[in-house]
């Protein structure tokens, strides 16, 4: 069966995604968690997006669908940059995509979230990988969930990924915000069980 890896946000839990999951019922999953998040220990080898995209790469067994939330959704894009031969589908939930979020009117959740989680690492916030011009080098079928009601990453984030993407396609959940994929996990499942099938 088709190896599918579950990627989280900044919580850097993959506990994020169990709803879509138990809605999904597929055999050949992997949730991943964040080294040095929360109470997952830390790596010394993980100081930026790019050795999450390693660490990441290095779970594919043969080829995998990657689906990833906000902050894993730049790690899964750099998973499909560095090994695109192993990657079948990409779907990405409220991402920033690793481009420059600040012309999108998008909300600051770096500061907050570090006075949240004084804990977590924070390489994540000072990590700024720009993909802006590396979009068109992902051939990858992608699909993008996005909620119309998201501060964090606005629906023309969303919109501006769809179209410079090579491959893409978008859905918009009403009422969904940040955490759409938890919380309107019936949804978020559908789309994502209909593009695995037929993406």
């Amino acid at each position: 069966a088709e190896q599918t890896i579950f990627l989280p946000g900044a919580s850097g839990n993959g506990e994020f995604w169990l709803p879509v999951v138990e809605r999904l019922r597929l055999t050949n999953v992997d949730i991943v968690d964040w080294p040095g998040f929360g109470t997952t220990l830390g790596n010394p080898r993980i100081n930026n997006l790019s050795d999450l995209a390693k660490m990441v790469a290095s779970k594919i067994r043969q080829s995998a669908d990657l689906v990833a939330q906000s902050m894993g959704g730049v790690v899964a894009m750099l998973v499909a940059l560095t090994v695109p031969k192993q990657i079948n589908h990409l779907v990405l939930t409220a991402t920033s995509g690793g481009i420059d979020m600040e012309r999108f009117n998008a909300s600051d959740w770096q500061s907050e979230h570090l006075r949240n989680f004084p804990d977590f690492p924070s390489w994540f916030i000072d990590d700024h990988t720009d993909l802006d011009n590396r979009l068109r080098e992902i051939t990858v079928p992608t699909l993008l969930i996005w909620g119309d009601k998201d501060p964090i990453s606005p629906l023309v984030v969303g919109e501006y990924l769809t179209k410079r993407l090579s491959n893409a396609e978008m859905v918009v959940i009403k009422g969904g915000d940040h955490f759409l994929a938890k919380d309107k996990a019936d949804a978020v499942a559908d789309h994502i069980a209909r593009f695995l099938r037929d993406g």
